[in-house]
């Protein structure tokens, strides 16, 4: 249409922002090439920014530390810098360089600090939430002695921060309402009192903002959760939920995780199909059976049809149809039915009706 320069870029970085948000990263990459190679603005270096973000979600960390340096050298900007420690405390993370994190966070915050930045500030609190929680459960012994100075009392007001910006701007941005809920749960962590639900909450925050690499995250933590409480049916559910997704991405630090957390407690290998596409069971932890009554609700049966084809009752069908609801997180079965559609269910057209 004409637009200038200044105009077309800052919406092709706002379009590769939200490809690379919503999990389409292939997308993401191939516009990200294209604005840079054209860009003659200052929007470079958020372009460069969101580069750097694929990389480290891919875990390719020559290129991350190409882009970090890069940037490294720009003028300074809260909304960039801010973006950029977090990007690479995450990283940091991801390779269990834990010093390197908190020295991140603190930079980070430090940056934003008086700035208002609602959106960089809670995911930085969620990268120090989230080392604190690591910290933890790390001996005495094993924890790395050039520590920041400072940490512990940092530490200590994360989850308090989170809240307070999850309350003011969470209802408007569901992205910030599931941080807030990710800076709780890895708290929790942190004083050993998560569990699987505490997890699942946080998944499902991640999938109604519509971020499927955060909610690979969670479902890992879920899985974890349901280890240490003896669960392993459940764990094996979210762990594949979490893997599926993290394959689909080409997210290979969290196909890391998962494949240490299956070895560590043992569960069988291959989970999940690295080049499927993520099982409704595993992702919405539905059981078998569940499975199939959602099948039979996208094709309008009945409570007392589906109890005759499955040779069950009419009240245990009635049970599983609320879990049904409540796990996809739905009000009503027409509701549930379109999501199974969605998900392409069909019932066993052989089994009586």
């Amino acid at each position: 249409m004409g637009a200038p320069p200044a105009i077309t870029t800052g919406i092709g970085n706002n379009a590769a922002a939200a490809l690379l948000a919503s999990g389409r990263w292939a997308e993401a990459d191939q516009l990200l090439a294209e604005l840079v190679a054209e860009s003659t603005t200052n929007f470079t270096r958020y372009l460069q920014l969101l580069q750097l973000e694929l990389a480290v979600g891919r875990g390719e960390a020559e290129r991350a530390a190409d882009l970090a340096g890069t940037l490294g050298k720009s003028p300074d900007d809260p909304r960039l810098v801010g973006s950029l420690h977090a990007c690479l405390a995450e990283q940091a993370l991801g390779t269990n360089d834990l010093a390197v994190a908190a020295a991140e966070v603190i930079d980070g915050l430090a940056a934003l600090s008086g700035a208002a930045m609602a959106e960089e500030e809670i995911r930085l609190l969620a990268a120090g939430a989230r080392l604190a929680a690591d910290l933890a459960s790390l001996p005495a012994a094993a924890r790395p002695r050039d520590f920041p100075d400072g940490w512990d009392q940092l530490a200590a007001t994360f989850a308090e921060s989170a809240g307070l910006i999850a309350a003011e701007h969470g209802d408007g941005q569901p992205d910030l309402a599931a941080f807030g809920a990710m800076v709780g749960a890895e708290e929790a962590r942190r004083l050993g009192t998560d569990n699987r639900a505490t997890w699942r909450a946080v998944a499902e925050a991640w999938r109604v903002a519509g971020w499927p690499y955060w909610e690979a995250y969670a479902r890992l933590r879920e899985a974890a959760a349901a280890i240490r409480a003896g669960r392993r049916e459940q764990a094996v559910r979210a762990l594949a939920a979490g893997q599926d997704l993290a394959a689909q991405l080409g997210a290979i630090p969290l196909v890391t995780m998962a494949s240490d957390l299956a070895r560590r407690a043992r569960l069988a290998p291959g989970t999940a199909d690295p080049v499927g596409s993520p099982q409704p069971s595993a992702r919405f932890d539905l059981t078998d059976r569940e499975v199939e009554i959602l099948a039979r609700l996208v094709q309008g049966d009945s409570n007392r049809q589906i109890a005759r084809a499955l040779f069950i009752s009419d009240r245990t069908v009635a049970v599983h149809v609320s879990r049904i609801l409540d796990k996809l997180g739905v009000r009503n079965r027409t509701e549930a039915a379109t999501v199974g559609a969605r998900l392409g269910l069909v019932a066993d057209p052989a089994e009586p009706t």
